[in-house]
């Protein structure tokens, strides 16, 4: 795997993309491996699944799921700090 310096990879993009078809290319900064550039066949073949960030209602929900599960009751203190709105 080739190595390539983070500024040089800047200025040398498209060799850098070409490189990657023949095999993968590490980029560095200050000699500490940050990123790899690879051929897009090659990384779906990987098979790795997308990772998302889980909303607040995707929390919620599965707080809702652990509390019907659990069957136990989450009491949600009034706010002192303002008049609630319910």
């Amino acid at each position: 795997m080739n190595s390539w310096n983070i500024a040089v990879a800047k200025s040398s993009l498209s060799e850098l993309i070409m490189d990657s078809k023949k095999e993968p290319q590490m980029i560095t900064n200050r000699n500490r491996p940050v990123a790899v550039v690879m051929d897009i066949h090659e990384y779906e073949a990987l098979g790795l699944k997308k990772v998302r960030t889980p909303t607040v209602g995707d929390l919620l929900q599965e707080l809702h799921a652990i509390q019907n599960e659990e069957k136990a009751v989450i009491e949600i203190p009034a706010r002192k700090d303002r008049r609630n709105m319910v």
